[in-house]
């Protein structure tokens, strides 16, 4: 599976690849409009065999025939522009960042981020939320061997100006 993104149009596609030999055609499984978001990262398949993806305001779940389904809506308070691919745990719900969003009290109103979970069925939690000092502008997660989850943001500390990695916080 690929999702495009055409920054020009703000539209994409998921196009399902046969494996790559010479002459070999993909089948269109989706075209992003406007109203549906413009994808902005990696899918994963999930163990439940689905494809699952974000847009700048959203998370979806593409069929392996092609139905869509918005399975969550960001509005800022729970976060926006999770502009780094899902990752499911080991629990099996889906786990990723925002990069803005949150505590829109902070940050001229946009907040510094969050984490967050959703579960193939569309429940979100968030998990944490950025405040600049403990982290801004998270960008993904991983899930180490231990059970933790790990990730790194691009800014925080104390003038919110240093980056790097962070313990976001122990086992699910």
């Amino acid at each position: 599976m690929l999702a495009k993104f055409n920054q020009l149009f703000l539209t994409g596609l998921i196009l399902a690849l046969a494996p790559l030999a010479r002459g070999q055609s993909f089948e269109l499984l989706h075209s992003f409009q406007n109203a549906d978001g413009s994808p902005f990262s990696e899918l994963i398949q999930a163990t439940d065999g689905n494809f699952y993806g974000t847009t700048l305001s959203t998370v979806f779940r593409v069929t392996p025939s092609g139905g869509m389904t918005t399975l969550v809506s960001f509005q800022y308070t729970n976060g926006m522009y999770p502009t780094v691919g899902l990752l499911q745990g080991n629990d099996g719900d889906l786990y990723s960042t925002t990069t803005i969003g949150g505590d829109v009290s902070l940050n001229g109103g946009a907040g510094f981020g969050t984490i967050f979970k959703i579960t193939t069925n569309g429940s979100l939690t968030t998990l944490a939320l950025f405040n600049g000092t403990n982290g801004a502008d998270a960008r993904g997660l991983v899930q180490a061997t231990d059970g933790n989850f790990y990730g790194i943001t691009v800014k925080g500390g104390a003038y919110h100006s240093e980056a790097g990695w962070a313990k976001f916080w122990n086992g699910i």
